[in-house]
């Protein structure tokens, strides 16, 4: 491991040839966003749907949105209004400033769906949100390859008991139920349109690729060990960028590799304002 202190986590962006930035969850919860799996977080018991006995996992399934679209609607259109009001953290505009400085030298790749990454002000071009976003719609059938963005009006929800009031999201091309844009866990290839994601992924993979032989500097935040794609692609990327370096922020699993990584058990917030600005 890399020896460490403090304040040195700018400098070694600033000197790296290029830098990944990757962000989970947890690195949205100092917005004011819930993760998925901590205490009161969106997928657990005792989190905001607790009061009707339900989890934001419901409606991580397909098979359960389709079952029950107000339902859906009245917990995803409550998940959208939290994250509307949400607004970037000082960490996230901190490394958007350094991103923006040179807009080709680095590049975001997160699974969160809550679009802060570009809020935030890194380049459009160069952030991969590989799950999808919660503010893009698709037919919920789907009757096509096509996705629109979200209309700026709040959905009408009945807070208390988390259904829609009123009339469901509709497709423009065939007017079955639309769904959110974003890729559940019994999803497939057919099932969610997956071509925007595509064409950002094959940019960002262009772009990994001609890292191989550059001094790489990734940057993980808010990566949990309940869904570890993210570490995973992280540590795999290391292995394949012999002159990179992994940065992992995580305020309750910060291990890593033992070459090339630095590990920080931290929150997100606290570890990016604690650097040398």
């Amino acid at each position: 491991m890399i020896e460490f202190t403090g304040n040195d986590l700018l400098p070694l962006i600033r000197a790296a040839e290029s830098v990944l930035f990757i962000f989970g969850a947890g690195m949205s919860t100092d917005s004011g966003i819930p993760d998925y799996r901590s205490s009161g977080g969106w997928y657990r018991e005792n989190g905001p749907f607790a009061t009707i006995g339900k989890t934001a996992f419901t409606i991580s399934l397909r098979s359960e949105l389709e079952a029950d679209w107000n339902r859906a609607w009245g917990i995803w259109g409550y998940k959208q209004a939290v994250i509307s009001r949400a607004k970037p953290h000082a960490g996230y505009t901190l490394l958007a400033g350094e991103a923006a400085q040179n807009p080709t030298r680095s590049f975001v790749l997160t699974s969160n769906i809550d679009e802060l990454a570009l809020r935030a002000g890194f380049p459009s071009g160069h952030v991969h949100q590989c799950h999808g976003s919660m503010f893009r719609l698709q037919c919920g059938i789907p009757c096509c390859r096509e996705t629109w963005r979200m209309p700026d009006d709040p959905l009408n929800i009945d807070a208390e008991n988390f259904l829609l009031k009123g009339p469901l999201p509709r497709c423009p091309f065939c007017g079955a139920v639309a769904r959110p844009n974003v890729f559940l866990f019994d999803d497939n290839e057919k099932s969610y349109v997956w071509e925007q994601d595509n064409k950002s992924a094959r940019h960002f993979a262009a772009w990994l690729e001609a890292q191989k032989d550059a001094q790489l500097c990734m940057v993980e935040i808010g990566c949990g060990l309940d869904a570890p794609g993210l570490r995973r692609r992280a540590e795999q990327y290391l292995a394949d960028c012999p002159k990179s370096v992994l940065i992992r922020i995580n305020d309750s699993a910060a291990s890593g590799p033992p070459e090339r990584f630095i590990g920080i058990q931290d929150r997100a917030l606290h570890a990016l304002r604690n650097t040398d600005i």
